[in-house]
């Protein structure tokens, strides 16, 4: 569990640190899969800053998270046959991929061989293909988002009157994050065969937003 949290911190980092450009379309779309696939996990990190904007993994609304994520694919018009749950280490090992692709500015399935876990995980369920979510999520403490608004526009004031006026803009601090990325693993070749992303500055947990960003991000799958 340890390592899970230090892995969460590395991710949060990554969060808005990050600017992947990849994504990876091979030519797989869901008539591809004609046995269906598999719903992995889905996987998810969920952060909240409390009023002192102090960020802290948050146990339960990670797993409000994947829950949504979960519901909300069936309506997505995809071959998903069923569901299969990650344990612990599978969890690590997909927040850890998901970290890796997330980095990467070009992408080729020769150079994303998908993880051990998750392959022996795919031939043990007997299925070739796999849909692999992620889902990196921040919420914060209304009061704490409002002291943080506060104290940028004091500073925003600040540097305007000791410039005169030359600088007054602040930068306003992010209320919520919603990044899902999603990888189609083939365990016949051991390659990824799809992966996009959409990240976007909104609630994780509203049904209506989150469904959006599945939306976008798995028209290609249809195609």
């Amino acid at each position: 569990m340890k390592k899970l949290h230090l892995l969460a911190l590395l991710g949060l980092v990554l969060a808005f640190s990050s600017c992947s450009t990849a994504r990876f379309y091979s030519g797989f779309s869901a008539d591809t899969a004609s046995q269906g696939m598999i719903l992995l996990g889905p996987s998810a990190l969920h952060f909240y800053l409390d009023e002192k904007n102090q960020a802290s993994l948050n146990d339960s609304l990670t797993f409000e998270t994947q829950e949504l994520l979960a519901s909300l694919v069936s309506s997505k018009s995809l071959p998903v046959t069923r569901r299969v749950q990650l344990d612990s280490a599978q969890h690590v090992e997909a927040a850890a991929f998901m970290d890796y692709l997330k980095g990467q500015t070009k992408m080729r399935q020769k150079n994303s061989p998908i993880p051990t876990a998750l392959d022996e995980l795919l031939e043990a369920e007997g299925e070739r293909y796999g849909l692999l979510l992620f889902a990196e999520g921040m919420s914060r403490d209304r009061k704490g988002y409002k002291k943080a608004v506060t104290k940028g526009a004091l500073l925003g004031l600040a540097t305007a009157i000791l410039t005169l006026g030359a600088a007054t803009s602040y930068s306003v601090p992010v209320k919520t994050y919603s990044g899902i990325y999603a990888a189609v693993l083939d365990a016949e070749t051991n390659q990824i065969v799809f992966y996009n992303f959409n990240e976007a500055e909104r609630s994780p947990l509203d049904p209506g937003s989150v469904s959006e960003q599945l939306e976008r991000m798995l028209a290609k799958l249809r195609e």
